[in-house]
Formats: structure tokens, sequence, C-alpha cells
């Protein structure tokens, strides 16, 4: 029987057809054969069963008749398991009659239902119906928008097994059957005879938020009353036949366990053995699975007995096991009179309360000789419940539960793999080795393409499981699998399935075990294979299992080690000492206390070191320095007694040993921090004195705590630190400047201006804490010109405002509300504002710096030293300020406006200028009103219309139109009015203006000429535009306002004047150049004119066309002809000729005349492509001719009166394409 017939989810389709079994299975599917499992297992009521070989499950209903599942999907709508399914044999089938209907129905309110040939929608409700929607908004509400994806097509033979329910689904009411929860809300209720049952029990199963009960969210519960009673989750799953009288489910009770064959119970097949003597036949075989079900309480498993069966003995059979999926349980006690047994008094295996476990035996066919030979039968199964021993509960369940027969078949190429060149190991190893090699042995492969996908390794010694990591697998020296631990029990197992060793037919693959050391000094370690079931190895032709061999490829496999001995020793451990990176450097503070003078580490590895003493020395600048209370703090707690002082000389002849009894022990891999401190107040020592403390080598002055060998710290040198004070200075912000009438601190009437700013140093030695800083008027008090003055550190505020300045000169003191914390010689930055007043005395004046920071300014304590750190500088003034009146304006004509251009009629927004609104740094300037005027001819105003503000591309303020009357000289204005625009301080805004252009037809005026600008007097003397200074609330006007400079100057645009139509003038994509051929009439330029441009559909006409030719080298030695086509080259086509002279004129720019051209009319949107031809007959070797088309080189006319004769067209000139002959 092959793999088809295997039963699996993947494979879990059923057919009604009965000719499908005869073709698929073969008549003989039909007729009765022996069977090992045929006594009827006796089902009851909700039972799951198939037929060995079927793919097909069923259920038995409360009347004993069976029902089929039709899908996978329907299966686990009703949230079973296959691996409660029971498997009986062929013969017991027709003891459950079809049930009416045959099939199980998707469980109600899962899924969406439609007939293959209907586009009609159902939804499923309980009791086997279904009900058509009428409406998709109804399946919305309830199913949710994607719920297309619910719907299942249903073929007809299976359409039956839905019952009509009556009426229609017409509304977005929940309907029976459903799962559901209402938004926002977490009670989750079944719909039962159009009620809501709460259902209970979604936490304890693991299902919260449905999970497994398959839900929806509704908006609406639509108006369903709530039911008294509540359902659990186990109701709702209860019964899937939905044809009512389902007992409840039987399990079994207490630490019971029910057991039964196992729907996944291997399928008979072959097995092999080798015709080979004495070579190893197939190996770890499965066997049988058998399902274990606990009831409400954990069973555990003591004892389970196999009883043999088929053409065969006890003695083809070599090691038996239990597994449970891949993880081998236990090897058999005893195998005899048939019967395996396998037992332990502490438990086999728990089955968890309420579940179901799957147990496999599996077992190796026997290495013998003579081998065993083909066509025994061999199967296993549990006979009987006395044949289950548990730990206080009841055994029950369907016996015998024996599985399918495998039949041995003799075979003389069979793969193997045995092992040789095992001893490689090395004798010791350091106790924080990486990388280390620890064990290698050869793996030979013989008949067939072998892979090792299963290596379990015991290690055998004294380390703990601790003291090695990372152990991994090398073949050939490549990482196969992961790398792993070992486990509690010295175990490390290397699942290798997904990255095995292979190993081809005839060759070795050398495998190393290599890992890293993490411990063990004085301890001893080796790695073994134990038992034949640590090792698998599999056959790649054959897909089987095999036994491994030892030594030999006919060798009995035995124990593999690398010696009898212990192995591997690790070697005692070390102590290193060192200078950490964080040891203090640079300067410590004059006067200090328990200041920290270096930071050194001590690292043991391999083992505890214990250290029992040290000696400190100090080595200083001076003959006489000393220091106070010298001691060391081991990962900050001290260890040893106080030295009150030590002598620092620059002889370092001064030392002091401190003694730890079993205070000082440093763990096997860590690092242990010891810090020397000490105190600098000795009145010997003074500001610039360096001190470095030392470690003196020590001698037998460690001990490692395993191996109890003498170990030595080495001499390690602190740094050398400088002695300094700590006191904080002060200083003026150089970042922030004075200010002058250019660059004012403000206008009067300014809010929290900057007036002032400096710096906070902290000593070098030592961080202080600044809690007081002090600001003086400068000569006079302030009051007339300042209020609410206040400091802050960036945006953070210290201590309070100060609202009233006093009249004379006065002492401000601020307070912050907790110490400012200054690290030592870092700088902190304190800035000063306050408000101008708008009566401010000073408005317009000199500048002058208003305030300074006080003698002794600032207030603080040395961290370190406890000790007064206040700045002890002289009383200083700090920036100059200077107060204006108010802001100016500065107008101008933007290098960025528009360049001046030919504009269409009818087009909309066409750029006219743009103009720059600078304002100084005194304020912000705030502009309501602004009057842009056009200058024009009385007759042409009226072409420009919509005149709008653009600011940042978008549009800004209202859109107006010019008067129909001049407003002066030859301006007409555009007044923008009611604007809320501010142009910020030191800042610029671009204004751009842009028009709507009338048509022609509506009286735009071809030839019309506009220049946009912003005049000084836009009549009666008036300004442009009207502002005021956002903080001093000043007009800005008059001298405050700049038309370009001090003296006004109208600020005006470029030219843009107006035609029906453009052309364009563009060299032809095919237009010739780079290298070329002398000839006769050669066609030197193409040149497409297009009339695109266009709004009314207007036609143009292109009245001559001139021709812009360089030329290097050239010399004509005959007149010479220039022509000109329209389109294509022919008489008819012709619509110019020149030539040059007589021979020896070079040829030049082409000079022909509006005559001597002929018009060319160009439709709107239409284009022409004129076509030079001429004779190059003279042009030599190198010679070069240029041709371009310059802006007076064309002249045209768009049909008007008043735009005769255009003898200019935008883009004009091209860049010139040259030929080289």
């Amino acid at each position: 029987m092959t793999d088809v017939f295997k039963f699996g989810k993947k494979l879990f389709t059923f057919s009604v057809v009965a000719v499908t079994i005869v073709w698929s299975m073969g008549l003989a599917a039909l007729v009765p054969a022996t069977a090992y499992a045929e006594t009827c297992v006796e089902l009851e009521a909700g039972d799951l069963f198939k037929v060995p070989g079927g793919a097909a499950v069923y259920m038995v209903t409360a009347d004993m008749d069976s029902m089929y599942f039709p899908s996978e999907e329907i299966f686990e709508s009703w949230n079973l398991d296959f691996g409660d399914v029971t498997e009986i044999a062929n013969t017991c089938f027709d003891m459950y009659e079809q049930a009416t209907p045959a099939g199980v129905s998707y469980r109600p309110g899962t899924y969406l239902l439609k007939r293959v040939e209907s586009p009609s929608i159902y939804v499923v409700l309980s009791g086997n119906q279904r009900q058509k929607v009428e409406s998709p908004s109804a399946l919305a509400a309830l199913y949710g928008d994607n719920w297309g994806v619910l719907v299942r097509d249903i073929p007809s033979y299976y359409w039956s097994n839905y019952v009509a329910a009556e009426g229609e689904l017409t509304s977005a009411v929940p309907h029976d059957g459903m799962i559901v929860r209402k938004t926002g809300e977490t009670t989750v209720y079944q719909v039962m005879d159009g009620m809501l049952y709460e259902v209970t029990g979604l936490e304890a199963a693991g299902m919260m938020d449905f999970g497994g009960v398959k839900g929806y969210e509704v908006a609406d519960l639509g108006g369903l009353a709530v039911a008294a009673t509540t359902v659990t989750v186990t109701s709702i799953f209860e019964d899937p036949t939905q044809l009512g009288n389902m007992p409840d489910t039987p399990i079994a009770t207490g630490g019971d366990v029910m057991v039964s064959l196992s729907a996944n119970t291997p399928a008979a097949g072959d097995i092999l053995s080798d015709s080979l003597a004495n070579e190893y036949p197939q190996g770890n075989i499965s066997f049988t699975t058998v399902n274990f079900k606990a009831g409400s309480d954990d069973a555990v498993v003591k004892t389970v007995k196999f009883t043999r069966s088929g053409i065969s003995s006890d003695t083809d059979l070599g090691s038996l096991y239990l597994y449970d999926g891949d993880t081998k349980l236990a090897e058999y006690n005893s195998f005899n009179s048939k019967v395996v047994t396998f037992t332990n008094n502490s438990g086999l295996f728990t089955v968890p309360a309420g579940t179901t476990k799957s147990i496999t035996l599996r077992g190796d066919l026997v290495r013998s000789d003579p081998s065993v030979l083909s066509g025994k039968k061999i199967a296993f199964g549990i006979v009987s419940s006395d044949h289950v021993v548990v730990d206080g509960g009841v055994v029950t369940g369907s016996f015998p539960a024996t599985g399918n027969v495998m039949t041995t078949t003799a075979v003389a190429d069979l793969g193997h793999v045995y092992l040789t060149s095992y001893t490689t190991f090395p004798a010791t190893v350091k106790a924080d080795e990486a990388n280390k090699e620890f064990w290698r042995m050869t793996m030979t492969a013989d008949a067939q393409d072998m892979e090792v996908r299963y290596l379990k390794l015991t290690m055998v010694g004294t380390i703990a499981v601790t003291d090695v990591a990372n152990l991994r697998l090398e073949s050939n020296g490549v990482q196969v699998g992961s790398a792993m631990d070992l486990s509690s029990n010295n175990t490390v197992i290397f699942d290798l399935g997904s990255d095995p060793i292979a190993i081809p037919a005839g060759q070795s693959r050398v495998v190393v075990l290599r890992g890293d050391m993490m411990g063990g000094s004085g301890r001893a370690m080796k790695y073994s294979i134990q038992r034949i079931s640590d090792i698998v190895a599999y056959d790649m032709e054959y897909l089987v299992p095999v036994s491994v061999a030892k030594d030999a490829l006919t060798t009995a496999f035995s124990l593999i080690q690398p010696e009898t001995g212990d192995g591997t020793n690790v070697d005692s451990g070390t102590l290193t000492v060192g200078l950490a990176t964080e040891s203090p450097t640079g300067n410590i503070p004059d006067g200090g206390t328990n200041v920290e003078f270096a930071n050194f580490t001590f690292e043991a590895t391999g083992e505890n070191v214990k250290v029992d003493n040290l000696v400190v020395s100090c080595n200083g600048s001076d003959a006489t320095d000393y220091v106070d209370n010298l001691k060391l703090l081991l990962n900050g707690t001290q260890v040893g007694t106080t030295d009150t002082t030590l002598l620092c000389d620059d002889a370092a002849t001064d030392s002091t040993t401190f003694t730890f009894g079993n205070t000082f022990i440093v763990p096997a891999g860590t690092l242990a921090n010891l810090k020397v401190v000490a105190d600098t107040n000795d009145t010997t020592v003074a500001a610039d004195a360096t001190f470095a403390m030392d470690l003196v080598a020590g001698s037998s002055n460690a001990q490692g705590q395993t191996t109890m060998t003498a170990l030595s710290t080495t001499a390690e040198t602190g740094r050398t630190l400088t002695v300094k004070s700590g006191v904080v200075s002060i200083a003026e912000n150089a970042s922030f400047g004075d200010k002058t009438s250019t660059n004012p601190t403000g206008t009067v009437n300014a809010k929290e201006v900057q007036v002032a700013s400096f710096t906070i140093t902290a000593g070098s030695a030592e961080a202080a804490d600044v809690t007081q800083i002090q600001l003086s008027d400068n000569t006079t008090g302030q009051s007339a010109n300042y209020q609410n003055l206040k400091i802050k550190n960036g945006d953070t505020q210290i201590g309070s405002t100060i609202n009233s300045l006093n009249s004379s000169a006065s002492t401000y003191s601020f307070t912050p509300a907790t110490a400012i914390r200054i690290e030592s010689g870092q700088q902190y930055v304190v800035d000063v504002y306050a408000d101008i007043k708008s009566s401010a005395t000073e408005a317009g004046n000199v500048a002058y710096a208003p305030f300074n920071y006080n003698t002794n300014a600032i207030t603080a304590t040395g961290v370190l030293t406890n000790s007064s750190a206040n700045s002890s500088n002289s009383e200083t003034a700090m920036q100059e300020q200077y107060i204006a009146s108010n802001g100016n304006l500065t107008v101008t004509v933007d290098g960025d406006t528009a360049n001046a251009a030919q504009l269409v009629l009818g087009s909309l927004q066409q750029e006219l200028g743009t103009f720059k609104l600078e304002a100084d740094a005194a304020e912000d300037i705030n502009v309501t009103d602004l009057v842009v005027s056009v200058s024009t001819t009385d007759t042409e105003q009226g072409t420009l219309q919509n005149l709008t503000m653009y600011i940042d591309g978008e549009a800004y303020g209202p859109t107006v139109n010019l008067p129909l009357a001049v407003s002066t000289g030859t301006y007409w204005n555009a007044s923008f009015s009611g604007l809320d625009l501010t142009v910020p301080r030191s800042k610029n805004v671009l204004i751009t203006i842009k028009a709507d252009l009338t048509t022609f037809d509506n009286g735009g005026d071809a030839d019309g000429r506009f220049h946009a600008a912003m005049v000084y007097n836009i009549g009666s003397g008036s300004e442009p535009i009207t502002a005021t200074g956002n903080s001093s609330g000043a007009s800005i006007t008059g001298v405050d306002l700049y038309l370009g400079a001090a003296t006004d100057a109208d600020q005006v645009g470029n030219e843009m004047i107006t035609y029906k139509t453009l052309l364009s003038v563009a060299f032809a994509a095919d237009s010739p150049s780079g290298s070329a051929t002398g000839g006769t009439d050669s066609i030197v330029a193409k040149f497409v004119v297009s009339n695109s441009t266009n709004v009314g559909s207007y036609s143009a006409t292109l009245e001559n066309f001139n021709l812009t030719i360089g030329n290097t080298g050239v010399s004509a030695t005959a007149a010479r002809t220039l022509d000109i086509y329209k389109n294509s080259v022919s008489t008819a086509n012709s619509v110019a000729s020149t030539d040059w002279g007589t021979a020896h004129m070079n040829l030049a720019d082409t000079v022909i005349s509006e005559a001597g051209f002929t018009d060319i009319s160009i439709s709107a949107g239409g284009s022409v492509t004129l076509i030079v031809e001429l004779d190059t007959n003279d042009a030599g070797s190198d010679d070069k001719l240029s041709f371009n088309v310059n802006a007076s080189d064309v002249q045209w006319t768009d049909g008007s009166t008043a735009a005769a004769d255009i003898t200019s067209v935008d883009g004009l000139p091209l860049t010139a394409k040259t030929l080289t002959y």
C-alpha cells in the first residue's frame, strides 16, 4: 500500500462516487483480506472514525448512523481534532448506516453558502438549515465589509445536506447560530431561538477575543433580548450532526486514561533487512501509534505493554523504544513471549487533563547472522486494559489497539554509516577558551548516500553544565545544525533534520564537536555516544533509517567515547588585573573628600579567585604631599581597613598593605572593580600638585578557590591626576553680540527680548552646585526702559521674574528651585530677557550696556569638597543694547521676477512680476493693504483681469481688477486690501502678481504692453503699502518705508506683451549635426515652427525666416545657393532662396527679405518643418558650418491689425548645431 492511502489533513477529501474507490485502490479493495485490527471497535454517538487507506472522516450520530465531513474546513469549524479519529476495519464500516442528511454542515454562523450554478447567497442556521439573503447590506453589517471571502461554492451533490429555512434574511439582525460581540464591548453571545445567550469559559479555554470560536463583531445586536441563562464554549461544538439527542462526550475521570489506536498509526509497508550477515538492517522503525486520552486530572502512565503479532519471532527485533513525536521517552525493559514492556515507577509520560497524547512504538530489526529473512510479518498492539498501568487511575478504551502489519524485505545494498577515529581530543583546555575543539570522529558511508539526522551526546565528567556553552558540530569544517548547550542531564541533542551531515556513498566526513569554555577549572569532561538510538542515519536511496556501526561495517554498536579515562582536563583559573577605562583622568579637587584616584579591574576565569592582600603606593610631584583616609572599594563596598595618611612623593617611597581575609573574592567569569579613594584636604596638598596611585606586584597573594592554586597579582599604574581649584567662573557669552541701530535689540513695547547672555563654567577639579545668580544695573536704574526681567537656560526659566526694576542702580537676585549642577569643566549658558517699555527713554539713542553681572555673581558649592565654589569676578558690563522706535520695511523687485515675455490672450494666471518685502532687525512688520500698479495705455488696461497675489505658490488675499481710469501717470492701481500679512524681522516675504488675460474676441489687446510695478506715489502722494510695527505699533511710512532704498524709486517689473497666439521655433529632432559629407543639395538644418500656444484657435503667419551661419575654413569657389523648403524638398514647397555672390565669398548669415519669403500660414495647434539645403561642395576636411536662429531672424503676424510684422520670438536664439566635414 502506498502513501496515497495515508491519512492526513492535506488529503482530507470525500467522494460520493464508489467507482473512485475502485480506481484508486483496485478491485482488491472490495475483497476481504487478512487483517490484524478487524475486531470491531465499539463506537459511541459523537465518535469520529475512518477506515484504513481511506481519506474521509465520519461521525456517529445519536441514532448510531454515520455522517461524513465534506471538507477539512467544515471539520475545523466544529473545533474537532484529528487526533480523536479512531480507525476501524473496513468490514466494520457497514455497522453505521448513512444518516439523513448524509454530510455534516458548516457550523452555523461561520461561513456563507451559494450553489455553484446560482449567484444567490445563503447563511447557515442551526439544524442544518440554510436561509437566502435578500440584501448584501445585511451581510456587511453581520459579517463585515469583506464578507465575500466567506462565501463557499457548494456542489449540487452536497447541497442536500442543507435544508431550506422559511423566509429570507432581510435585516442586519444576528441570526440563529451566530457567535457575536457588539463593537466596544467584551461579552460574547450565541444566538439561539432569536435570543442572546452569553458564552462563558472563553478565557479558560484560551479563546478570548473569539479565538477558536469563529465569531463576528457587529455594531448593533438588533434589539435581541439577553437570556437569563448562559452557554459554555463546549456546548457550541457539542453536536456537529445537528440531529439532536447527542449524549455528553464520554471521557475518563480522575487520573484515568482512555486508550485507542490513533488514526495516524503508521500505514502498512515494507521494512528492510540486510541480506548480508552482521550488517545493520533498518532501524528506528515506527510500528504503532496509540492515543492516550486523560480525564479531568493529569494521568501518569507508568507501564505500557505491546504484544507482537504476525509471522515473525521476538528474535527478529533488536531494541524497542517509546517516542512522543520525535522525543524518545524510554527503551524497553523486557521483551519475552511476544510482549515488550516499558515501565518506570516515576512515570513514562504524563497526559495533561482533558488532552490526548499520541505515543509511538519504534524499534530496530536485529543485526544477525543470518540476517532477518524477507516476508516476515510484524505488528504490535495493546491487547487489553491491564497492559497499561496509570498512577492511581483506571484504564479504559478500545482493545485490541493493534497497528498495521510491517513486512520485511531483504536487500543487499542497504546503506550504512560506521564511526572510526573517535579517540582525538585535547588533553587540557583553558577555562576561558572559546571555539575549542572537544572531540572528533570520522563517519563513513558504504553502499548508499547517507545522512546523519540526529546525534545525542552525553558528557561524562565533573564539570557543571554551565561550564561549556555554544556546543556545535562541524562536518568537514562546516557547521551543521544549530549551536546548543548542555541540558541538566549532561546531554546535548543535535536535531539535524533540516541540516544533516551528508555523506556520499563510499566517502567519509570528519565530524568535530566544538564549544566555548565558561569555567570548570580543575575538573574534567569527555563526550560520548551511549546508545544505538543516540545516532540516526538515513539511507537516501531507500529513504529509511539505519542503525550505525562502530569501527567497521559489520561490528556491532557499543559505547563510543574518546578514552576510558577522564578525557579532557580543565586548567586552573587565572586572575587578570588591569586599569579600568573609566579610571579618572585630568583633575581632582583641592580639599576634596572620598576623591577617586584610580579604578582597577580584576577578572577571574575558570574558577573563583580570592585575593588575600594588595600593596598600594602613591607617586607625587612634590616631596611632602600627603593624602588622608586612603581606602579601597570593591564594587562599591570597602574592603580592608582605612589608612589615615599616605605620603605621595616623587619617589613613591611610601606604601600601604591592605589585607582582606575572605572579603575579596572574584567569581569566575566576572569583572570586579577596585577603586582607590582618599581625601585631598591635607594642608600639604596645593593646587597643581600631581598624584598617581599604583598597585605593587604581589607574590602568591591570591588563590583559586577550586584548584587551590596560588596566583600573583600584577603591578598596575594609575593615571596621573592634577589638583585644581573647584571655583566657578563667569564670562560674557561671545555668541551673543552687541546690538546696534542696524541690528537693534527690539522696538519700544517689545516683549521678552534678549538683552544679555553669559556663561558659568565649573572648575576643572569638581562639579559645582549653583544656588544663586546676581545681576545689576549698569550705572543707573533701568526702570525707564525695561520691565519683567528674567533669566533662562535654553527654555527653562531660572528663579522668578522681576516685574519692576528700580529707578536707581540696583542688584537683582535669581534663586533656582533646585541647585543647578554643572559638571567639572563644563559650561552653562544663562540668557537674560526683559520687556521694553512703550515709553522707553533710550529709544533711538546710542547703544549702551544696561546690565552687569555682579561681583561674586555666582553662589556655588563644590560637589566633592562641599566647600564654597563662588565666582570671584569683578562687576562687569555685558552686551550693549539698542532700542529702536520702530522697524523698517523695504520693497524691491525680486531677482527671480518673471523675465520679459510674450503672453497669449485668453491664458490664465500669467505671471507679471515678483516683489520682495523685507523687514529690518527691529521688529515684525504687519501689512494690511498693498497696491500693485500696472503701466499700460488707456485702451489696454482691460486686457488684464483677476489680478491675484501669490505667496509661496499659494493665492493670498483678494482678487482685484484694474480701474477704468488711470490712477497716476501711466499706472493703473490694483489695490489688495484687508490683508493679514506679517514680514518677520530680519526676513523677507516674496509676493508674485499674476493675472488672467482677456481673450482677443472679448477685447483683449493684441500687441498690448504691460509693466507690473510698486511705485512710491500711487496718487496724491500716497504710498503703496499700509503697515504697522508688530511690537511698536507704529505706522511704517515715510522714512521707514523704502522703495528700493532710502531715496524712493519706483520698483518696475519686466515688460509683458500680449498676442492672439504665439510661434515657437526649435530644431527638428532629425536636424543634422556632427560629422557630415559635402554635396550639391545637402540638407544642413531642419527647424520646426509651431503655433501650439493658442487659446482662441487663431492661425499665425510666418512672414520671413533667416539663418545665423557660422563658418570655419569653408571658402566658396563659385556662387553657392541656400534653399528653404516647407515640410518636404520639392519645387512647389520652396519658400525662400539666397546665394553668396561670386567665387571665394565665404558663407555668412542669410539676408532674406520679407518679399523674398513665401508666407506660411500655420493653423492653431499646427506646425511646419523648414528644411534648409545648401551646396557644400566647397567644404574641405575638418571645415565646419554651424546653423542657428537668432531673436531677430523671424518675422510673423498673429493676424491682428495691431500686431502686424512681429519680429521677435521667445526662446531665441537656439543653441547652434555644427556640421564637421
